[in-house]
């Protein structure tokens, strides 16, 4: 719940957590096994600032890893989830940039990205994904 949510109760809340689990960014590039994300250059991928694999910035972080000239497919979920409060929660504080523009929420207005509207269907659309050549039309 947001701090709003609480605040509105009628009764006091008290958050016990239960399960913990982490939130990541999933990549499928051809070629590339392993890849280092700095907390501003995955909020700037988010923004649409950043949108190719083979950026300067993302070079920077994986040093030896030869990135393709390929777009970034930003890929994101249609409905409001927890999950997705926690990762603009953390876009929101990697990323002044992040913050003041979409924020963070439930269910957002992402700037960039395509919608997957079956979270069920995600691994069926990772494991055949292919982000096009930069030089594709």
């Amino acid at each position: 719940m947001t701090d709003e949510q609480l605040a509105a109760s009628k009764f006091k809340l008290i958050h016990i957590p239960t399960v913990l689990g982490a939130v990541v960014p999933i990549f499928n590039v051809p070629g590339v096994g392993d890849i280092k994300f700095s907390g501003d250059v995955l909020a700037d991928i988010y923004l649409g600032k950043i949108t190719m694999w083979n950026d300067a910035r993302i070079a920077k972080d994986n040093p030896g890893v030869k990135l393709p000239d390929q777009k970034i497919i930003v890929v994101h979920r249609s409905d409001g989830s927890g999950t997705t409060y926690i990762w603009t929660d953390y876009l929101s504080k990697v990323s002044s940039d992040w913050g003041n523009g979409p924020g963070k929420g439930t269910s957002m207005s992402w700037p960039v990205g395509w919608v997957a509207r079956a979270m069920k269907a995600w691994p069926d659309w990772y494991a055949n994904c292919r982000a096009p050549s930069a030089t594709s039309s």
